[in-house]
């Protein structure tokens, strides 16, 4: 993907080369899915989508998404996907023109590293015949209704460990990735100190987002939030990484070993990720989530 942000597609990739709207063709009638990248405006610091979908809900906080800052700019897929991952200081900020000016994006991570606000947004914002969907699957609960739903949210995150405590002495030296990535250097703390606030509190703002989806989730299923099986109202599903054998970087996706490493924790291994080629370490946990999600994809058909 990084060696298509100009839109210029490597071998095999024509799709990535697509105007960003024309790749989901017959949305509604297709089975893409729909796509919500984040990133984050210079000037006002604000999230900006750029997505398929145009949310005009007050659960969005009328948050713009690319259409609403220039409706005639249809920008390649893979330049869309790298608008949202433009790494700190690696990858200069992009910019949209509108109205004669120029309005910069970079990272989405600055505003919230996890993109679990955003999936809190949608939840929020769906509606069904009128009503707001959260809301009527509260009452069906509350109301022991038994009957189906006509949309059942399923959220599956895939990520590392949410820490259960906000404990600063034990934070400090936690050896996970989130914690290796924070800024937090001995020298020079007068004048650095609100540099590396500024810059910690996007993985911290990340894992309150991941909570908050959490206990949002958790309330739609009540008594059976420890059963994972049973999804009548909304479940979520948390497919947790960890870096004990193989380092997860945030470019995994250039690594290969960090790829298979990543597929043998979920559970869902390809081919050339596979014995003899790769000695994973397999999540018995994550497993038994990915078996319970096939099962309710199998289910609805």
């Amino acid at each position: 993907m990084n060696a298509t942000c100009d839109g210029s597609p490597p071998p095999g990739t024509r799709e990535l080369s697509q105007s960003f709207y024309d790749f989901f063709g017959n949305f509604s009638g297709g089975s893409t899915p729909a796509i919500f990248f984040n990133t984050t405006n210079v000037e006002t610091g604000e999230r900006m989508f750029v997505t398929n979908l145009l949310p005009h809900n007050p659960s969005f906080d009328t948050l713009p998404a690319l259409f609403d800052v220039n409706k005639t700019f249809n920008l390649p897929f893979s330049s869309a996907a790298c608008l949202s991952g433009r790494f700190p200081i690696i990858t200069p900020a992009g910019f949209v023109t509108a109205d004669d000016r120029k309005f910069r994006y970079v990272d989405g991570g600055y505003y919230e590293n996890s993109g679990t606000a955003t999936g809190y947004n949608i939840l929020m914002s769906l509606r069904v015949d009128g009503h707001s969907l959260y809301d009527t699957l509260i009452a069906m609960r509350f109301k022991d209704d038994k009957s189906t739903p006509k949309i059942i949210p399923v959220i599956v995150r895939i990520g590392f460990p949410v820490p259960k405590t906000r404990n600063a002495k034990q934070e400090i030296d936690d050896p996970n990735s989130e914690e290796r990535a924070k800024f937090k250097g001995p020298g020079l703390n007068e004048i650095l100190s609100p540099v590396r606030t500024l810059l910690n509190t996007r993985g911290a703002r990340g894992n309150d987002a991941v909570r908050q989806l959490q206990a949002a989730m958790q309330n739609l299923r009540g008594e059976q939030a420890t059963n994972q099986e049973v999804c009548s109202h909304g479940c979520m599903f948390n497919l947790e990484l960890n870096e004990e054998k193989v380092p997860l970087p945030l470019g995994w996706l250039l690594s290969n070993q960090s790829r298979c490493e990543i597929q043998t924790q979920v559970g869902s291994v390809t081919t050339s990720c596979r014995p003899p080629q790769f000695e994973g370490d397999p999540n018995p946990a994550n497993e038994r989530q990915l078996k319970a999600i096939i099962d309710l994809l199998v289910k609805k058909q």
